[in-house]
């Protein structure tokens, strides 16, 4: 919906039905992210005006089902199409006006309410996990928009199936691309989903307000807020069920009788059978140098009869013998990758220092987070830098009230008074108002943000139970790179975003500045990490 096509000769259409009455005075309500809204008062068929029959009981007005689809034009041109989501007002009473009015939200009713999708997102550039998420919904109004992420790089592990759609967008796609994520509809009434990058909006033309165009502009009063509300400079995120990318080795010496072998971390999976260095093979005690390949499978794997030597369950610790396979006198080496809770803080050090010198506390304020629908390392490190790029400055806010409609959703506003707290670039994240259609009257409040989606990003349409269907990886495509925290003197150290050779893996060549920075390590299996 575009504000600026509301003009005059408005028409209602509900289930292909234009032959409705209603007040001139029309409320609207229109979001990035929120249900965006139309309330229309004096809602009657012009059948039953025409009769003389608004005063008694009529059919016409019972047609008007919630859940029906119902489109405003204006000047035969479509500006807003929704779902009937509540009717008020209508009295039974005798000689009362049997009109309604009714409530029109947009189809993002159907991405928060409808079943989810039941998607899995393996090592998927984050454009085609969100065309999968289109096309799993089926919804013909649903359509993609204009789309372009802050950062590409793609979505590791997810299992979507307890989240709606809606969480989808704002949990997976929108996090871990650190781009904001807003709705809006075409001339066909179709709601699309878009996001903007971060150069988007830094390269979008802004409109600007001084002083000398304040009345151009018809402004009546602009107020300004600062706040600390969802800000944080440190947080830490984990995840109770992550796939190590780094292997473990262990050796074992059981005797003849052992029924298993128990491991010091859950099992995750096993190495790439090519791994020069993390090979699982065994040897008897009495030829120590001929090492044997050893044959590990699933336990549903060994139920359909395939030969090993040991078979695993998946986040057990107990790899079990074979019922064929003697093993008296050998030693085993084994190599895994583990499955076990694992967590990443990263910091804004910058932003920590600036409190310190503002306050004389330390300055950092700590978020927790706990997840158990994120299984990479990667994707946790992501959603935790992109959290904190997002949520580590002040939000500033901005109300403007005008009765002209110069800004739509995403514009951006440049404030320019000579105060430099306040002055700067503004996003518009919404507005509401009230239309007159009979003369274009309108007067309109804008709510604008300093800063992307930030908290908008929270979820808060499903229940925490639907962080519980954790996609584990036991696949060898492909083996990540290890992050890590490390720890010195109860401090947190991290490696900058660079390759470092093995000289340099020593806490004090070790940064500490902007540290949502990512530790990168080729042939990390050959370091020690630190957990």
């Amino acid at each position: 919906m575009k504000i600026k096509d509301f003009k005059n000769n408005l028409k209602l259409v509900i289930d292909g039905d234009d032959n409705w009455a209603f007040s001139n005075e029309i409320d609207i309500e229109y979001h990035a992210i929120n249900f965006s809204k139309v309330t229309l008062h004096n809602v009657i068929h012009k059948s039953i005006l025409n009769e003389g029959l608004h005063l008694n009981n009529h059919p016409y007005l019972s047609k008007l089902n919630t859940f029906a689809l119902a489109t405003l034009y204006s000047n035969n041109k479509p500006i807003f199409t929704g779902i009937i989501n509540s009717q008020g007002r209508y009295s039974l009473r005798p000689n009362a006006v049997k009109d309604k009015s009714i409530e029109i939200v947009d189809i993002r009713l159907f991405i928060n309410r409808i079943t989810p999708p039941g998607l899995t997102f393996i090592n998927i550039h984050p454009a085609q996990a969100l065309d999968e998420l289109i096309t799993a919904m089926d919804e013909p109004k649903i359509k993609k928009g204009n789309v372009n992420f802050t950062d590409t790089a793609p979505i590791i592990a997810y299992d979507t199936t307890s989240k709606s759609p809606y969480s989808i967008l704002k949990e997976i796609i929108a996090t871990q691309t650190r781009s904001f994520l807003y709705f809006s509809q075409d001339d066909q009434g179709n709601l699309t989903i878009n996001f903007a990058s971060e150069n988007d909006f830094k390269q979008r033309k802004a409109i600007e307000i001084n002083h000398s165009n304040w009345d151009q502009h018809k402004i009546i009063d602009i107020k300004l807020e600062e706040n600390i509300d969802g800000y944080y400079n440190k947080i830490r995120l984990e995840s109770d069920n992550i796939t190590s990318t780094m292997p473990t080795q262990e050796i074992f010496a059981p005797s003849g009788n052992s029924k298993s072998l128990w491991l010091s971390d859950p099992f995750g999976k096993l190495p790439l059978f090519s791994d020069p260095i993390f090979k699982n093979y065994y040897y008897t005690t009495d030829k120590p140098f001929e090492h044997i390949p050893l044959t590990i499978v699933s336990k549903k794997e060994y139920t359909l009869g395939k030969n090993c030597h040991l078979y695993y369950e998946q986040g057990s610790k107990e790899l079990v013998f074979s019922d064929k396979f003697e093993h008296w006198n050998m030693v085993f080496n084994i190599s895994y990758y583990s499955i076990d809770k694992r967590a990443i803080t990263v910091e804004n050090t910058a932003e920590i220092e600036r409190v310190n010198k503002l306050s004389t506390f330390k300055g950092d304020l700590f978020k927790f987070e706990r997840f158990n629908d994120i299984s990479d390392l990667n994707d946790l490190v992501r959603q935790a830098s992109n959290l904190l790029s997002l949520n580590s400055k002040p939000r500033k806010e901005l109300t403007l009230i005008t009765t002209s409609p110069f800004l739509e959703l995403g514009d951006v506003l440049n404030l320019n008074f000579n105060d430099f707290i306040f002055d700067g670039r503004y996003i518009v994240q919404g507005f509401s108002g009230k239309v007159k259609g009979n003369n274009d009257s309108i007067l309109l409040t804008y709510r604008l943000r300093n800063s992307l989606n930030s908290d908008t990003l929270i979820n808060l349409y499903d229940p925490q139970t639907f962080k519980i269907n954790p996609l584990i990886l036991d696949k060898d495509e492909f083996v990540v790179y290890k992050y890590a925290d490390l720890t010195k003197d109860s401090s947190l150290w991290y490696y900058p975003s660079k390759t470092v050779s093995k000289k340099s893996i020593k806490a004090h060549n070790l940064s500490t500045e902007q540290a949502y920075e990512r530790l990168k390590i080729k042939e990390a299996q050959i370091y020690k990490v630190y957990k």
